[in-house]
């Protein structure tokens, strides 16, 4: 096989649909500024010339970095590849890379699509790539959120949720957010991290650039006519709502407002059609776990799998 570099208009057309937005031409073309030392656009083509698969990338440090600014990337594959067409257009590329090495994290299980992030997860070890680290991610399959949900969670989650739907809170749910909610959102998100101690990595322009290329929801949980915790959720793949931000005024966190919103973002979408799992996220940095955020996402009845970072 033999690796070229394309324009993003070919490779948008070799590649219309990605498994996700984050693979997008238009995604990527809106943080390119973020990689100063250059974004590629790649097709891997067989002997009769025929697109098997394309990545987008960004170089930094020296490695061309899969995603450069996202929170997973993948090397997407034209309809289903064999396992022998993808060890040879990895070895394709590793000749391409002329030494230089590929820095690719890629999405959680919870994403795939007909195998393809497992194919190129165990090819890329069979031609030996190093797993750097693995973060803790979370996910939360909807079917799950039954009538008998409640009754399976631990006793203290229970009582923090039922609690919570007692003081008086309202739930506000707004699909297809644009610059005023996400704007509201991210205000509240923001004050939460900043008062904690954790980054933002996003700017409030960022979110709202961001938006016309992934749909994004917002909620909001209110008390009095005021914000007291707020989500904001990327919808970045089929059948997946990914969180993002969230968080609350810490003022309110005696009465468990985070509670309230996280069950009842879960409820909007366990009742909207087409999405079918719920992605937490993370909660580790480089495979650090954050045990706060495990034990939260855990105790909502997130399941835990790796989100692996891979060095070829």
């Amino acid at each position: 096989m033999q690796v070229t570099s394309v324009t993003p208009a070919e490779y948008a057309s070799a590649f219309p649909e990605t498994l996700s937005r984050y693979g997008s031409v238009e995604f990527n073309e809106l943080n390119t500024p973020k990689c100063p030392d250059g974004v590629v656009y790649l097709l891997i083509r067989d002997e009769k010339g025929k697109v098997r698969f394309g990545l987008i990338g960004g170089w930094r440090g020296g490695r061309l970095r899969v995603p450069f600014s996202a929170p997973f990337g993948c090397i997407e594959e034209r309809g289903v590849q064999r396992v022998d067409q993808w060890l040879e257009a990895l070895s394709a590329l590793r000749t391409w890379l002329g030494g230089r090495q590929l820095l690719i994290t890629l999405p959680p299980p919870s994403y795939d699509r007909d195998g393809a992030i497992a194919r190129q997860h165990l090819c890329l070890l069979s031609l030996g790539a190093t797993q750097m680290f693995a973060d803790y991610n979370y996910h939360f399959p909807l079917a799950q959120l039954d009538d008998a949900y409640l009754a399976g969670l631990d006793s203290r989650t229970r009582y923090n949720i039922n609690l919570s739907m007692r003081k008086g809170f309202s739930f506000e749910a707004h699909s297809d957010a644009r610059d005023t909610l996400l704007r509201r959102a991210y205000k509240i998100v923001h004050l939460n991290h900043t008062g904690l101690g954790y980054p933002v990595h996003m700017t409030e322009e960022d979110v709202v650039s961001t938006s016309r290329i992934i749909p994004m929801d917002a909620f909001f949980a209110t008390r009095e006519g005021e914000d007291v915790a707020a989500g904001i959720i990327y919808r970045p793949a089929p059948g997946v709502a990914q969180l993002i931000y969230w968080g609350d005024d810490l003022e309110h966190r005696p009465d468990f407002p985070m509670n309230f919103l996280a069950y009842n973002i879960l409820r909007y979408y366990r009742d909207t059609a087409g999405i079918e799992v719920y992605d937490f996220g993370p909660s580790s940095t480089d495979g650090e776990p954050a045990t706060g955020l495990c034990r939260f996402k855990q105790s909502l009845g997130g399941v835990l799998t790796p989100k692996v970072t891979l060095l070829y």
